[in-house]
């Protein structure tokens, strides 16, 4: 894989998987980082492939994901577990056969009131001026949140991030 800011050479044992679109999700394989940027369900296919391709069991992968069922400023790390209706993580514990992977759910909250957009447009629409300026703080935590399980594990990380406060902003619902 090619990186899209050109900086690393292509590896061939490590396939393209999807096209460059707005980052959503993320698959990090140990060592690798690929990211899954869609703005449409797709099939977890190429990523189960990838996994069999390279030699990387379903309990190695690390998936960071959106989830409306946290407020933004708040993030849930565990292993395994149901897709709890997110329609790339039910993908891609069907693709894998397992739901045995690490999951970092990244809240988003959910859309404000009923009779408001649906969640599908809710996920792939704008923030709001309020949001938008806790996202680099949320990134921010994520990204020490991945490089703490990296290196002390998952289980460490599980204990400093599964709280309130943890990623450094005030959470909205």
């Amino acid at each position: 894989m090619t990186a899209h800011d050109g900086t690393r050479p292509a590896d061939p044992q490590i396939p393209d998987i999807l096209p460059l679109l707005p980052i959503r999700d993320l698959v990090v394989f140990p060592y690798m980082i690929v990211p899954l940027r869609v703005t449409r369900p797709v099939s977890m296919e190429a990523v189960a492939k990838a996994l069999r391709d390279v030699h990387v069991p379903p309990q190695n992968v690390w998936v960071v994901y959106d989830e409306l069922d946290l407020p933004l400023c708040r993030m849930r790390i565990r292993r395994g577990g149901s897709g709890a209706g997110h329609n790339g993580v039910l993908s891609l514990i069907s693709s894998l056969g397992t739901p045995d992977f690490v999951r970092f759910r990244v809240g988003i909250g959910k859309p404000a009131r009923k009779g408001s957009q649906p969640g599908r447009q809710y996920v792939l629409g704008r923030f709001t001026k309020a949001e938008a300026e806790r996202v680099p703080t949320v990134i921010d935590g994520v990204a020490s949140a991945l490089e703490l399980a990296l290196g002390a594990g998952v289980e460490r990380a599980m204990d400093r991030y599964n709280r309130a406060g943890s990623l450094g902003c005030e959470e909205l619902a």
